[in-house]
């Protein structure tokens, strides 16, 4: 299961992204809970590119 959400910041430069990510592990008898990732970038979008 995962979720990811992208969206920019009004008037500026910068990009907010969030991810969500549950790994079930099966075959694995000691962890009946699965592995939990979450990551939360904040992106500057360069001023320098070509239009």
């Amino acid at each position: 299961m995962g979720f990811y959400y992208m969206t920019d910041i009004p008037k500026t430069p910068l990009r907010l992204d969030v991810g969500y990510m549950n790994d079930l592990i099966k075959g694995y008898d000691q962890v009946d809970f699965g592995v939990h990732y979450l990551a939360v970038d904040l992106i500057w979008n360069l001023p320098y590119h070509k239009h």
